[in-house]
């Protein structure tokens, strides 16, 4: 089946104007503050005069998380209209969601991870190597780069007319089914729409994958996912057989996680290592010292500070208490069948349980981090994107940075909750490789060190840094932060 054209655009559907600066605002600034203060004095809140309840504890979350079988998922309707069946996250604890979850696990193996991180090394650095004036940091590197993965990794290969319909579908998509239980029909036609650009895609990839395998060709250089389904059993240590739907359904699922997953957190630590000296200066000092595990702990630190998502939903499963470890007067009761609108970003700042949640603390207890979720439905693809994201910040910190001298190219422009597009200015030098281990420089001031900037970099043993000065502003689609441009120097 050939691959059909999509136009479908998230710039076309949502441009500039006040109403998605409004909307960036509110869902980035107003709704942490408040979530934040109902951790503070409510962290279980039932709503008066409605069927919500706000869960914003730290303990709490994780109560709701544990207790799968009280609080389900409550994602149904948004199945319904994507024509989604056995979406692992949308899934009861059933035997069924353990099936489909066990084949997943038996397709997406641990030990690819040295596979996606040579080709985010690969297809990244080729990008900083060539670059030669401004690049777009999320359209012109993260893009290519997580699309790279879907093609030499997942197998499914998207022609260029349609990558970026097929990101943008992605994005809203995933949007679409954690945005909340109330569907009008104008958001699920804008839901449908978006899938329509992802669909055929996967469809086109799994029909040529079957064909060239019912054919007996050979394999490439790599065994792409798609190739191990269709060449080897699939269904590793489970017995049932895993239906083509069911991998199709798989395929959605783990295309349409990490690509929003990804873009979302690129831009959210590069914004927090403009902003935070403190989670700057780590990063760097972990760099320098080819570190990895610190470089990866400092990443999820920033994404602590900065996450990606506001809340995630579930259904009171009967009439429920929360708080079972708690005094009985300090228990919550919900009722049967009330939404739960929970919110990992404000537990994870809770201050009875997170030391000092407002400052950088990469060397915090891992138990004090819910980025990937709590016990059931901990994201199944947790592996590949801190893989993707420790490869692609190890190439950025090795490219020194420096202002652009088109101020409007400083822009990280966001719809809703996720990026967009980012205006950092890249260049390389003639022969140049950024992959090769240079000293990092994010984030200087223009002209010169500042005062403070020369303190950080003595502290951290940096050589000067060249540039920029970073500024929030408004631009395209809502209020944006400028993100340093960035240009490799000479080899040190």
């Amino acid at each position: 089946m050939a691959e059909p054209m999509s136009d479908y655009s998230l710039a076309a559907l949502h441009p500039a104007g006040i109403k998605q600066d409004l909307l960036f605002f509110g869902l980035n600034r107003v709704l942490p503050g408040a979530l934040g203060l109902l951790t503070r004095f409510r962290p279980v809140l039932n709503v008066p005069g409605s069927n919500y309840t706000i869960v914003t504890g730290f303990d709490e979350v994780q109560e709701v998380f544990s207790r799968q079988r009280d609080f389900e998922v409550p994602y149904e309707a948004q199945m319904e209209v994507l024509e989604w069946k056995n979406f692992v996250l949308a899934m009861q604890d059933t035997d069924q969601y353990h099936h489909i979850l066990g084949n997943m696990m038996a397709l997406w193996r641990p030990d690819d991870m040295e596979r996606i991180a040579e080709i985010v090394r690969h297809t990244a650095g080729d990008i900083l190597q060539a670059s030669t004036g401004l690049i777009d940091l999320i359209s012109d590197l993260v893009t290519p780069t997580l699309l790279a993965i879907v093609e030499q990794y997942y197998g499914v290969g998207v022609s260029s007319e349609n990558q970026q319909s097929f990101f943008d579908g992605n994005l809203a998509g995933s949007g679409f089914v954690f945005s909340g239980p109330k569907i009008s029909e104008k958001k699920a036609a804008g839901a449908r729409a978006a899938v329509a650009a992802v669909w055929p895609v996967i469809d086109a990839a799994m029909d040529k994958a079957r064909t060239a395998a019912e054919a007996g060709e050979p394999v490439g250089d790599h065994e792409t996912v798609l190739d191990r389904y269709y060449r080897s059993d699939p269904t590793g240590a489970d017995t049932q057989e895993f239906l083509e739907d069911e991998m199709r359904s798989s395929m959605m699922a783990m295309i349409g996680g990490f690509l929003p997953t990804d873009t979302n957190a690129t831009g959210r630590i590069m914004v927090t290592l403009m902003e935070n000296p403190d989670a700057r200066r780590f990063v760097q000092q972990a760099h320098q010292g080819d570190d990895d595990e610190a470089l990866l702990r400092g990443l999820h630190e920033t994404l602590r500070l900065n996450y990606i998502i506001p809340l995630l939903w579930r259904r009171a499963n009967g009439d429920q208490q929360l708080g079972v470890a708690s005094a009985p007067d300090d228990r919550t009761t919900i009722a049967d069948g009330r939404i739960l609108a929970i919110s990992l970003q404000s537990a994870m700042a809770d201050r009875r349980r997170v030391p000092e949640p407002d400052v950088f603390n990469a060397d915090r207890s891992r138990d004090d981090y819910l980025i990937y979720g709590h016990r059931f439905h901990y994201c199944v693809g947790a592996r590949i994107s801190d893989t993707i994201l420790l490869e692609l910040f190890k190439l950025l910190l090795s490219v020194n940075a420096r202002k652009p001298e088109d101020a409007s190219r400083q822009e990280i422009r966001w719809v809703g909750m996720y990026p967009c597009g980012t205006c950092g200015s890249i260049t390389t030098s003639s022969g140049s490789c950024p992959s090769e281990h240079w000293h990092s420089a994010l984030g200087a001031a223009d002209g010169g060190d500042t005062d403070a900037q020369a303190q950080l970099r003595a502290e951290s043993a940096l050589p000067p840094l060249h540039a920029a000065v970073f500024k929030t502003r408004r631009g395209i689609g809502s209020q944006v932060h400028s993100l340093c441009s960035l240009a490799t120097g000479s080899r040190r």
